[in-house]
């Protein structure tokens, strides 16, 4: 049985990755987790699983309290810092699994890979930003990396047993969001509440806004170059209402692989977590509820949001962070009433002609740029 450590323990990657172990889906010891402010829900996993002996812990009111009442237990907090934490519990965990949201899941990635451990990956912006930086460290300490995304899952599936001269196109499939048969017209007049209404999942709010803007994908298409070796030229996406078929792969024999299922993230979780293998999760799909399956090309607009993908992939150095970053600005101030819909394709815009390039960034570089793009959009 190998040990784990969850960063983010707490999130919806989180919470279902703690469910499948706890059911015995997954044979593993959760030894070492991370966690934001729930103080209630660190006491449920803390109180299920008597082998956790290390957490990191934000919330700073409820701290001493914590130490008090778990004195087996190591904490640590924002000031110690994350690379304390994984450095010192690191001989009680095999396999770090990084469910953390945005930016802040970037240098633990890393520091994860340092310290020799595989990683299984649902945090986007770790490759979106600092692609080429993962791509190294994973080269040099000799690791492996799993994607948990359900999308490159799928790939992942229907790429075993096929060579890659067999292969014309990787295909995302994407419900293309609310807004997947507006126009820039109707673009124009949405609102927040419009733009967080997906039609097929439950997400939080910067998720689920991202998937609205399809920067969702943008950064998928990304992931997909990296982790599969492809340029952008062969990675297509197609519009998928149904949200059943998670992704394809087009053979040059005229042939279509696709992974069809259940929308289920315990999936794509286990897949990730067995090291690629498929387990039994118990669950099932009646096949009469999927009498029509749709698939489109994405409209003239959807296309030209990919040409971030297309910019960050050929550019390459910083300037995945800086699109993350913009983004990240442009949906906060979007979400808090401050910009309209269309106003984040203009900041990130902005951003990508008056942020500074840098063509071989360091992880400290990409941490700066980070920063300093959020500094230059705030005085505008």
């Amino acid at each position: 049985m190998k040990n784990l450590l969850i960063l983010g323990a707490s999130g919806s990657i989180g919470t279902q990755s703690l469910d499948l172990i706890s059911s015995n889906k997954l044979s593993y010891n959760v030894t070492a987790i991370s966690i934001g402010k729930n103080i209630e829900v660190l006491h449920r996993i803390l109180n299920e699983f008597n082998t956790i002996k290390y957490v990191f812990c934000l919330n700073f009111d409820g701290f001493n309290n914590l130490k008090n009442e778990y004195p087996n237990i190591n904490f640590y907090n924002e000031l110690d810092g994350f690379y304390k934490f994984m450095e010192e519990s690191k001989d009680y965990y095999d396999i770090v699994l990084n469910a953390l949201t945005g930016f802040v899941g970037v240098e633990p990635s890393i520091i994860a890979v340092r310290l020799k451990k595989d990683l299984a990956l649902a945090n986007k912006e770790t490759i979106v930003a600092a692609g080429d930086v993962l791509k190294e460290e994973i080269k040099e300490n000799n690791v492996r990396l799993f994607p948990v995304d359900s999308e490159h899952v799928a790939i992942e599936k229907c790429l075993k047993n096929v060579k890659k001269k067999e292969i014309n196109n990787l295909i995302l499939t994407c419900s293309g969001g609310p807004f997947r048969t507006k126009n820039i017209e109707d673009l124009q007049r949405v609102s927040k509440e419009d733009a967080l209404k997906h039609p097929t999942r439950s997400m939080g709010n910067k998720i689920t806004i991202d998937s609205a803007t399809l920067i969702n994908k943008v950064f998928e298409i990304v992931e997909a170059h990296y982790l599969f070796n492809f340029p952008y030229k062969r990675i297509k996406v197609l519009i998928h209402p149904q949200s059943l078929v998670h992704s394809m792969v087009e053979l040059k024999d005229g042939n279509m692989l696709m992974d069809f299922g259940v929308n289920d993230m315990r999936i794509p979780i286990s897949y990730a977590l067995s090291q690629n293998k498929r387990i039994n999760i118990n669950l099932s799909y009646d096949f009469k509820k999927a009498a029509k399956l749709e698939f489109f090309e994405p409209n003239k607009f959807q296309s030209q949001i990919f040409k971030y993908a297309k910019l960050i992939i050929s550019k390459k150095g910083n300037m995945g962070a800086i699109i993350n970053a913009a983004n990240d600005y442009a949906v906060e101030m979007f979400l808090a009433g401050k910009i309209s819909f269309l106003k984040i394709y203009e900041l990130i815009d902005y951003a990508i002609v008056n942020c500074i390039y840098i063509k071989n960034p360091s992880l400290n570089d990409i941490i700066l740029t980070n920063n300093n793009v959020k500094y230059i959009l705030s005085k505008i």
